[in-house]
């Protein structure tokens, strides 16, 4: 049946604080937690220890992706409650919690 078809990924564009972006892919029922997983991979090439290495903890503990608005927050969070769709952008920015 037509909901057995597997179906394309969701392409986004991150834009980063510096101004540069970069492009992602997300399954379309994917969450908060899966975008932040692809933009992780996205990055994957640098070391993971010493120069260059990247905290993704502290990464997510300082900032997070926000879309129109909506900060996105909690990982179990499907994209979809947040209306986001092929060819949207996603912003990184500064997260400061209450």
């Amino acid at each position: 049946s037509y909901d057995k078809i597997p179906q394309e990924p969701l392409g986004l564009i991150v834009l980063k604080l510096d101004g540069t972006s970069f492009e992602i892919e997300v399954e379309r029922t994917g969450t908060v937690g899966d975008i932040k997983r692809a933009v992780e991979s996205t990055f994957s090439y640098l070391p993971e220890k010493g120069i260059g290495r990247v905290s993704w903890d502290h990464v997510w503990s300082q900032f997070c992706l926000c879309y129109d608005g909506q900060k996105l927050l909690h990982n179990s969070d499907c994209m979809y409650t947040f209306g986001i769709r092929d060819g949207d952008q996603l912003n990184f920015i500064r997260y400061a919690s209450n």
